[in-house]
C-alpha cells in the first residue's frame, strides 16, 4: 500500500454566524469557550503543526476533537478573543505535518473551499463526491485543484450541535487515491483472473491429442496437470516476495512448463507432443506477461489474442466431424 507524506497550509476567514437564526442575543454568545477544531481521521499520523495565526494571536493546538463533537477524531485550537473583533470577518492560518496510506480526503466545511494538490505520484485517481475543477498528470507526478461552493453540499454552512455528523461530512468528501499499478501483489492478483484462461485452453489442447491420435487421457491425468497449473501462481507469489517480479515469473512459468512437458513425455511417450504442448504454454505465459504490463493497452492486447486462439482452433477442427465424435467405428 503507498505510503505519503503531507505538508498542509490551511488559510481561511471566519465570519460569525447569524446568532438571530436560533433566537440567540448576541450578549449571551459565549466567546471565550471558541475553539477552532480540524477533524483528523487519525491523529497519530500528524507529525508537526504550527500554531493558528489569527487577527488578533495565535493559538497552539491541543489533543482531541474539543467542541467539535461532529467529528469523530481531531484536534483543537482555544480562540478566546474571537468575539473582540466585534462581528467583522476574522482570518486564520496553520500548518500541519502529517503522514497516511492510500488516499487523503478532504470535506467542505467553507462558504467556498479551495484545495490544490501537488504530489510526484504519477497515478493518482481523483475519489469522493467532487472531481477536480483542473488537473494535470505527467510520469513526473500531478497537480490537482478543487472549487466547491456550499451551495453543493447537503448540510449547512451553521448548524446546532447534533444537527450535523461525521457521516454527513464523510458523504461529501472529495481528494485522491494513490494507485500502484506495479505493485507485485496487485499484479499476481491480476493473473490470478486468467487462471480458468489457462486451465481451459490446455485441457483443449490435451482433448485434442484425444481427437486426432485416439489417445484415452484419464481424468487423474487431467487432474495433475490443471494441479500444476494451479500451483504457477502460488509459485510466482512465494518467489516475488523474495526477488524482481520478472525473475519469479520466468521461474515459476519454466518450472511449469517442464513438469507439465516432462509429464506428457513419459505418459504418451512422444516427444513431438511434449514439444507442443511446451511450445502452447510458453505462448500463454509470455501472452500473460504482455498483458500484465501493458496497462492501458490490456483490454485490446487480451481481445486480439482471445480471437487467434479461437481462429487456431477453429483451424485445427475443421474437418473433425463432430456427430460421429464419442460413437464406435461401425462394424462389417
Amino acid at each position: 500500500m503507498p505510503l505519503y507524506s503531507l505538508t498542509l497550509s490551511s488559510r481561511g476567514a471566519f465570519a460569525p454566524p447569524d446568532f438571530s437564526a436560533w433566537q440567540v442575543a448576541t450578549a449571551d454568545v459565549l466567546w471565550d469557550r471558541a475553539a477552532l477544531a480540524v477533524g483528523v481521521s487519525d491523529p497519530k499520523a500528524l507529525r508537526a503543526g504550527s500554531a493558528v495565526r489569527w487577527s488578533g494571536g495565535t493559538s497552539d493546538f491541543r489533543p482531541g476533537r474539543g467542541p467539535g463533537a461532529f467529528l469523530d477524531a481531531g484536534i483543537h485550537a482555544p480562540l478566546p478573543g474571537l468575539g473582540a473583533g466585534g462581528g467583522r470577518t476574522v482570518p486564520f492560518a496553520f500548518d500541519l505535518s502529517l503522514d497516511g496510506s492510500h488516499a487523503l480526503q478532504f470535506a467542505p466545511l467553507g462558504m467556498e473551499t479551495r484545495v490544490g494538490l501537488t504530489s510526484a505520484w504519477p497515478d493518482p485517481s481523483f475519489i469522493g463526491a467532487y472531481l477536480p475543477t483542473s488537473r494535470e498528470i505527467g510520469p513526473k507526478g500531478f497537480t490537482a485543484r478543487w472549487q466547491i461552493p456550499h451551495l453543493g453540499r447537503n448540510f449547512p454552512q451553521q448548524w446546532l450541535d447534533g444537527e450535523v455528523d461525521a457521516k454527513a461530512l464523510a458523504t461529501a468528501a472529495f481528494g485522491v487515491s494513490l494507485l500502484s499499478p506495479v505493485d507485485a501483489y496487485h499484479t499476481i492478483h491480476r493473473a490470478v483472473k486468467y487462471q480458468i484462461l489457462f486451465l481451459l485452453l490446455t485441457f483443449v489442447a490435451f482433448y485434442l491429442f484425444e481427437l486426432f491420435y485416439t489417445l484415452r487421457i484419464h481424468s487423474v491425468q487431467y487432474l495433475l496437470v490443471g494441479s500444476a497449473l494451479c500451483l504457477f501462481y502460488l509459485l510466482l507469489l512465494s518467489l516475488s516476495e523474495h526477488m524482481g517480479f520478472v525473475g519469479a515469473y520466468a521461474i515459476a512459468s519454466a518450472g511449469v512448463v517442464g513438469v507439465i512437458a516432462g509429464y506428457v513425455r513419459a505418459a504418451f511417450g512422444s516427444n513431438a507432443r511434449a514439444a507442443t504442448i511446451a511450445a502452447m504454454l510458453v505462448a500463454l505465459y509470455a501472452f500473460l506477461f504482455v498483458l500484465l504490463h501493458v496497462q492501458d493497452y490490456a483490454l485490446l492486447v487480451g481481445s486480439l489474442g482471445l480471437f487467434l486462439v479461437l481462429a487456431l482452433l477453429m483451424y485445427a477442427t475443421r474437418k473433425v466431424d463432430w456427430y460421429r465424435v464419442g460413437r464406435p467405428e461401425p462394424s462389417d
